[in-house]
């Protein structure tokens, strides 16, 4: 199980979870166009029941 949120300032302004990695790209392709600075993307994986930061893309 995946998890994609889209940050700004701490404050998550989307988050959609997902059962296949390969769904989540297709997601983030979709987010990229909607990161400005201040704004992160960041993948999480389900490991031991617990939700683990997997990948962080943001604006510099």
């Amino acid at each position: 199980m995946y998890k994609i949120e889209l940050e700004e300032n701490g404050k998550v302004l989307k988050s959609k979870e997902f059962a296949k990695y390969d769904d989540i790209i297709q997601c983030s392709n979709k987010l990229l166009e909607e990161i400005e600075i201040d704004r992160k993307i960041i993948i999480y994986e389900i490991k031991n029941d617990n939700w683990v930061k997997f990948g962080e893309w943001k604006m510099r």
